[in-house]
C-alpha cells in the first residue's frame, strides 16, 4: 500500500512540473526603429543628374562666293591639248583679274591628262587616239556681287566647265557667337521645364559641351558647264546667281545636377 502511495505522488509531481517546462518562451519584444532626434530634419532626397541639348540657327544674306571653272581640251597630242587648255586658263585669269579679283584669290584645284582611246573593231583591241587635258582653277571672292561678271568672263575667255558654286558671309564668327548663346539658353530652357515637371529643381550646372563646332548651310549646291551659262546669258542678257540665304548653327549639351523641390 505504502509503495502505491508513493507511485501515485511521483505521477502527480510530475504532471505538475510538465506544464512549465513544455511552455514557450516568451517572444521578446522587437527593438524599437531609429528615431530622429527632436529638431533633426529628414536625410534629403538623393540628388540626380539631367542632360539637355539646345540648339539654334541664325540666317544672314552671303556677302562672299567660290566659283571652280576649267578647261577641258582634247587633241591628238598630249602637247597640244596642255598649250590650248594652259592658253584658255590663263585667259580666264587674266579677265578675272581685270574685274578687280586679286591674283592670290585664284588658285589651281585641278590638273590633269587623260588618254582617249576608242575601241578597234578589225584589231578587237583599243586604240590611242589622243589626250585629255583639263585644268581648273578656284576663284574666292570676297564681292559677292561680281559672281555674275566672273561667270559671263570666264566662259567668253574659253571656259567649258564650271561647278561647285558657294556661299559664305563675312560675319560668319560673330553669327555663330549669337547662336551659341541662343543654343544655350534654349537648353536651360529645356532643362528647368523638365526638371519642374519631374518634380526636381535646378542644383547646378555641371558641363557644358560644344557639339559638332561651326556649321553653315544654304541649301544650295550648284553644277553649271559652260553651255548652262552661255544659255542664261543669251536668254537673259547675263548670268544671274541668287545666293538666297545662309544659316549658321550651333548645337550644345548641358549637364545639370537636380534635387528634390
Amino acid at each position: 500500500m505504502k509503495k502505491l502511495l508513493c507511485i501515485v505522488m511521483t505521477l502527480l509531481l510530475l504532471c505538475t512540473a510538465l506544464p512549465g517546462l513544455a511552455a514557450p518562451e516568451a517572444s521578446k519584444p522587437a527593438p524599437d526603429a531609429p528615431q530622429a532626434e527632436p529638431g533633426q530634419e529628414p536625410a534629403p532626397a538623393q540628388d540626380g543628374s539631367l542632360t539637355v541639348t539646345g540648339s539654334a540657327a541664325i540666317t544672314a544674306a552671303p556677302d562672299r562666293a567660290s566659283i571652280s571653272v576649267g578647261v577641258n581640251e582634247t587633241a591628238a597630242e598630249v602637247s597640244q591639248a596642255q598649250t590650248t587648255a594652259n592658253a584658255k586658263v590663263n585667259a580666264i585669269v587674266e579677265a578675272v583679274k581685270a574685274l578687280g579679283v586679286e591674283e592670290s584669290k585664284i588658285s589651281t584645284s585641278n590638273y590633269s591628262i587623260f588618254p582617249q582611246t576608242e575601241y578597234d573593231a578589225d584589231t578587237g583591241r583599243s586604240v590611242l587616239v589622243g589626250y585629255q587635258v583639263s585644268n581648273t582653277v578656284t576663284i574666292n571672292l570676297e564681292d559677292f556681287s561680281l559672281l555674275d561678271r566672273v561667270i559671263d568672263e570666264a566662259v567668253a575667255a574659253g571656259a567649258n566647265e564650271m561647278y561647285g558654286i558657294t556661299f559664305d558671309v563675312s560675319t560668319r564668327s560673330e553669327l555663330y557667337r549669337q547662336a551659341l548663346e541662343q543654343a544655350v539658353q534654349a537648353a536651360a530652357d529645356k532643362a528647368q521645364l523638365m526638371a519642374a515637371a519631374a518634380g526636381m529643381e535646378i542644383a547646378s550646372i555641371e558641363e557644358i559641351r560644344e557639339v559638332g563646332g561651326i556649321s553653315v548651310s544654304s541649301g544650295r549646291g550648284a553644277y553649271m558647264n559652260a553651255t548652262d551659262a552661255v544659255a542664261m546669258a543669251e536668254e537673259a542678257g547675263a548670268t544671274a546667281i541668287q545666293g538666297g540665304e545662309l544659316s549658321v548653327s550651333a548645337q550644345v549639351e548641358l549637364v545639370y545636377r537636380v534635387q528634390a523641390r
